[in-house]
């Protein structure tokens, strides 16, 4: 029980990064559209 649990604990910080890393890369991404957006318009 305690390695399954072990387990499971670890799926789920493993699924915490994931989510946090995409999160971030879809943040900068929207970050780099809208420098761009504002350096066309100037």
């Amino acid at each position: 029980m305690s390695k399954r649990h072990n387990f499971v604990l670890n799926k789920s910080i493993l699924i915490d990064i994931c989510c946090y890393s995409y999160t971030k890369r879809k943040f900068l991404r929207a970050e780099w559209s809208w420098y761009v957006m504002f350096y066309i318009k100037r």
